[in-house]
């Protein structure tokens, strides 16, 4: 940089150049604009493709809202650990946490950025009728992805309900056997035979004892 402003001083006309003691020196090269002008645009270009990769990436950001009253038997559970995490095909992210109040009821609210819809994943964790074993209970519950909308704030909140940490869920679902409407009708016919035998058996239906 020194040798380049030492020649921009002394080599600037040839005029001058011509006192300095014999030595030949070249006039500077002239400023090529159209060169400029090329720097200049692809300057502008790539700030304006950073502008619009901090917008979309401040678009991006999901949000989900859960909310629900945990119980222990007859009693509310306070001060049980509520977490939200967003659950991709290849990694699993940790949104939020939050603590029961002292009536059980927890709210909380798990952001994330993403361009795609995720699954939210709603984990409790308590000592309910636990209290012997080391460690505490996890429960899981998969929640709806409808529930995760665009922007910081959610759009509608995923209301668990009322929970007993009493109950015990499965990892796995159980499904039955598909009805069909042919099923329907035989069960409907075998419900009606077996509804009028017991008619004929009692014929006051005051005499009959309801197993229920």
């Amino acid at each position: 940089m020194s040798v380049w402003l030492l020649l921009l001083f002394t080599c600037y006309d040839l005029e001058i150049a011509s006192l300095l003691s014999g030595n030949v020196c070249y006039q500077l090269p002239a400023i090529d604009f159209t060169a400029l002008n090329k720097m200049l645009r692809v300057s502008l270009d790539t700030v304006i493709f950073l502008f619009l990769a901090v917008f979309h990436t401040t678009a991006a950001v999901k949000s989900i809202a859960a909310k629900g009253n945990l119980t222990c038997d007859e009693y509310p559970a306070g001060q049980i650990l509520v977490r939200l995490f967003k659950v991709d095909e290849d990694s699993i992210e940790f949104l939020e946490q939050t603590h029961t109040d002292e009536a059980g009821c927890f709210e909380l609210v798990g952001r994330s950025r993403s361009d795609s819809i995720w699954r939210p994943v709603l984990n409790i964790y308590h000592d309910c009728d636990d209290a012997k074993n080391p460690g505490r209970r996890k429960m899981n519950f998969l929640l709806p992805r409808k529930y995760v909308t665009d922007g910081d704030t959610p759009e509608r909140v995923f209301d668990l309900g009322t929970w007993n940490l009493q109950t015990s869920v499965k990892e796995d679902e159980e499904r039955v056997d598909k009805i069909t409407r042919r099923r329907r009708r035989n069960g409907g016919k075998q419900k009606s035979k077996a509804h009028n035998s017991t008619l004929d058996r009692y014929e006051n239906p005051d005499d009959r004892v309801d197993p229920w």
